[in-house]
């Protein structure tokens, strides 16, 4: 960031961003309490994975800015999302092994592509492009947007568990 300062906005933003973030966990925790944790890995997995979907997407604002910097080394969504799939299978074993319902994980598909899709969207429409700030917007609105869309499905299922 040029100006690391937070100014009035930005102050309003992070505080709208962690009332929506309680409250999309309340709703998931009066439905669904023992699969809180499994949520926010989720929410987590998909926060980060829409960044590369963003990165692959969306054309830097500025050559010499932090969007154009994780362009530099790119190496396509495929080869960038392995590591992510790799940990969505294991975790995908992990909630086998536990116990936790494998509708969990569908649940979180069903969440997780349309909230990476429409946050990356959002936020790249908005500017033109995307920059390091913009990805990292990015991360934390499909998070918000996830845990939100997992709190629905938990309601309109009457619990997932």
């Amino acid at each position: 960031m040029a100006d690391s300062r937070a100014g009035a906005l930005g102050v309003i933003t992070l505080v709208t961003l962690l009332l929506l973030r309680a409250a999309a966990l309340l709703w998931i925790a009066a439905r669904w309490s023992p699969l809180v944790p499994p949520c926010l890995l989720a929410a987590g997995f998909w926060g980060r994975w829409a960044a590369l979907l963003a990165t692959d997407t969306l054309v830097p604002l500025r050559p010499g800015g932090g969007g154009a910097s994780h362009r530099r080394y790119w190496q396509g969504l495929w080869w960038e999302s392995l590591p992510s799939l790799l940990a969505l299978t294991l975790g995908a074993a992990l909630w086998g092994l536990t116990g936790w319902s494998g509708s969990v994980l569908l649940a979180s598909l069903l969440a997780g592509l349309p909230g990476a899709w429409l946050t990356s969207r959002c936020i790249g429409h908005a500017l033109g492009g995307q920059t390091g700030d913009s990805l990292g917007a990015t991360v934390e609105w499909t998070q918000v947007c996830v845990l939100w869309l997992l709190g629905l499905l938990a309601q309109l299922s009457g619990g997932l568990a």
